[in-house]
């Protein structure tokens, strides 16, 4: 008896043992292709023997296969144009928030009313720009900090964005403009339209072209002394987020294909281009299309998240300080939340901008030793920002650090993001979309917190409290070293020019 003269529900099961490959497809970077976990080609040959038998197995593979996407060093097609681009997108963030402030006498009531409408969150912002003094809004630094004015970095700036480029409608904002670039250092060339650069909205997960970024380089200006940063950066082995990469595959494929895809797993192994931490965002349009779709995005927390924030050190040290490889020190205790909190508030910002719910997961992951003492630290943090909210004196501090900010106590390292406490509840309780493998922990009391630190009287008492607790280093679990993570993102010029 041939395979067609079998009934089509024992047909089905074959087709389905027949497609299921041990491990799921793995999307090979270089060829733009899918493979094997061994990395050999995927045999579909059955398909291929009659018409009948490929419209009954159309989307089978796809449904009974979990996609693998990996954290990829650069191809050859990304390398210049991609790096140049990270450091062309921290540069123009760096301009529209450095510019923020000129635009308070431009805000009028119905550019407010667009932007507040589109990014409720932002209506904080907006009120302490058109109400406080110049010298109050001048802190670009501080109007920068999306999690202080409640919202995660890449909502941030496109908030920042909207509300400018409607602020730069208005020509007299590019004269007030041109004066706060050159007193930075930047030179609008001649005959270049300075508003132009709020024109320009990339997105950060999608890898542009020679074209697209000469584009970006024209509309923006340059400075009069050669960015250091720059080179630094230049010297860093960065990869291609597996978001960005499942991105760009996805695109690539009709509907009809994409509609059969049930899992995806994003393995963010290593540090990556343009902030990575909100690469998912792309993925939004295609669950959308594809309600079946699940995602999880696993994040190597030490090779990836912490090591991100500590390869600035480390580029600054290499260069700046010694000007060649020198060792690198070890993490302080106080940056380890700050650094997840990019992360978790990007996460917690998909479902807000579209991802259906329960579709997508965080996956925080690492070597088990070196896994529960980064939680512990989360978890005390979230412990103290929770009593801080209950602290009476919350609100008791200078004019300088209360209202200058516009922020007030939440502009202390002591507060990280408004979710924050309840986001760690429901991780300890398993009900988040948040995980930490090998970590559990235990819901704290805020009336010990309270009672612990009653001799505070404001503001910079408690904060001064906090930072007693992290007062420590913190290190990877032996064998290993921030020496041997973050040499690893060393370009190999560099190495052989420093031995």
């Amino acid at each position: 008896m041939s395979l067609s003269q079998l009934p089509r529900e024992l047909r089905d099961t074959i087709y389905d043992y027949y497609t299921s490959e041990n491990g799921g497809y793995y999307f090979d970077p270089r060829e733009g292709k899918l493979r094997t976990l061994c990395g050999d080609k995927i045999d579909l040959s059955l398909m291929y023997t009659c018409k009948s038998f490929a419209a009954e197995m159309r989307g089978v593979p796809f449904r009974n296969n979990t996609i693998h996407f990996t954290t990829s060093p650069s191809p050859d097609r990304y390398n210049r144009d991609y790096r140049h681009f990270g450091h062309l997108l921290e540069r123009l963030y760096a301009i529209k928030i450095m510019t923020l402030s000129q635009a308070r006498p431009f805000i009028t009531d119905e550019i407010a009313r667009k932007t507040i409408q589109s990014f409720p969150h932002f209506a904080t912002l907006i009120r302490h720009l058109r109400t406080s003094k110049a010298e109050e809004c001048g802190l670009h630094e501080q109007l920068g900090r999306s999690v202080e004015w409640g919202s995660a970095p890449s909502v941030h700036h496109d908030a920042i964005a909207e509300l400018l480029s409607m602020v730069a409608q208005n020509p007299a904002f590019g004269q007030a403009i041109r004066e706060e670039l050159f007193d930075h250092g930047c030179e609008i060339r001649d005959g270049q339209d300075v508003l132009s650069l709020y024109s320009l909205r990339p997105k950060p997960w999608c890898a542009p072209n020679a074209h697209e970024i000469q584009t970006m380089v024209q509309h923006m200006p340059s400075y009069r002394h050669p960015s250091i940063d720059e080179r630094v950066r230049d010297q860093t082995r960065y990869s291609v987020s597996a978001a960005s990469l499942a991105s760009e595959f996805l695109s690539t494929l009709t509907q009809r294909s994409r509609s059969s895809i049930r899992h995806l797993e994003l393995h963010e192994l290593h540090a990556s281009f343009a902030y990575s931490e909100c690469h998912a965002r792309a993925l939004i349009p295609f669950v959308i299309e594809n309600p079946k779709l699940k995602i999880v995005r696993r994040v190597d927390l030490w090779n990836n998240v912490l090591a991100s924030q500590h390869l600035r050190d480390f580029e600054w040290r290499r260069y700046i300080c010694s000007k060649g490889r020198t060792p690198i020190g070890d993490m302080d205790a106080d940056e380890v939340t700050r650094t997840l909190a990019l992360w978790l508030t990007e996460a917690l910002a998909l479902e807000p901008a579209g991802m259906p719910p329960k579709t997508f997961s965080l996956a925080f992951q690492g070597e088990k030793d070196s896994m529960q003492p980064i939680f512990d630290i989360l978890l005390e943090d979230a412990s103290w920002q929770a009593a801080l909210e209950k602290f009476p004196g919350k609100e008791i501090g200078s004019v300088d650090e209360l209202e200058r900010s516009g922020t007030g106590y939440r502009g202390f390292s002591s507060y990280f993001f408004d979710e924050l406490p309840e986001l760690m509840r429901h991780i300890i309780n398993g009900t988040a979309p948040v995980t930490f493998d090998y970590c559990s922990g235990l819901v704290w009391d805020v009336r010990n917190i309270l009672t612990m630190n009653n001799t505070c009287h404001g503001m910079a008492d408690w904060n001064k409290k906090w930072r007693s607790l992290r007062y420590r280093k913190v290190t990877p679990s032996l064998p290993h070293t921030w020496q041997t993570i973050l040499e690893n993102y060393v370009c190999k010029d560099e190495e052989a020019r420093s031995m």
